[in-house]
């Protein structure tokens, strides 16, 4: 399948929500081919706007093509990280650019997940099979880990106990707890990372996309 070739100003060009319904499309194209028309039109841009319009409308009054559309926009808003802030069509519209902080990339990430979820269902199967899967591999490496530890901590020696058998709550027993816990959490989430990735960024790549004939 060809990737689509979309622009991502479809909906402010017609000056309506993401959300809008169908009525409220054609609604506000009509209004707007009134006024951009060539033939009542005499303005340089006329044309160009009304072609524009009209490319806008053809696509966001398709239901297929507009969900396919809708999900290239939150593609290209999470890449991006560009928000519109749209007071009525393109032409009288202003583009608001928001800094990529972390915090600001934390939260488009986890709307685009949020999102895609919701809008297409297959993605959270997706999601839960990558999730099992990386699961059962952190499961083989938390044991293969535990074995490691256990056998390191029967032969490593700290003021002639070994380390299995230091009291609880010493100084040395705590390090050694926690680099124990925390190599095992960096790996879980390190695997949930992956699960995503290969969900939301791999499976949904353009170049993927335009690769299936």
């Amino acid at each position: 399948m060809k990737a689509m070739n979309f622009e991502p100003d479809y909906y402010k060009r017609l000056g309506i929500s993401e959300n809008a319904p169908e009525e409220v499309i054609k609604a506000s194209y009509r209004a707007l081919a009134k006024k951009y028309h060539p033939d009542v039109n005499s303005s340089a841009d006329a044309s160009e706007t009304f072609k524009k319009l009209t490319d806008a409308f053809d696509c966001l009054s398709d239901s297929k093509r507009r969900h396919d559309y809708d999900s290239y926009l939150m593609k290209h808003k999470f890449e991006n990280g560009e928000f519109a802030k749209s007071d009525g069509p393109l032409f009288y519209s202003q583009e608001v650019k928001v800094k990529k902080s972390p915090w600001r990339v934390f939260l488009s990430v986890l709307w685009f997940i949020i999102v895609t979820i919701v809008n297409t269902p297959i993605y959270l199967m997706r999601l839960v099979v990558k999730l099992i899967k990386y699961l059962l591999l952190w499961i083989v490496f938390f044991l293969v880990w535990s074995f490691i530890v256990m056998g390191l901590s029967s032969i490593v020696y700290y003021r002639n106990f070994s380390l299995l058998d230091l009291p609880k709550g010493s100084f040395v027993s705590n390090v050694a707890n926690v680099i124990y816990v925390v190599v095992a959490a960096i790996l879980g989430i390190y695997f949930i990372y992956l699960a995503i990735r290969e969900t939301f960024i791999i499976e949904n790549s353009p170049n993927i996309e335009g690769n299936k004939k």
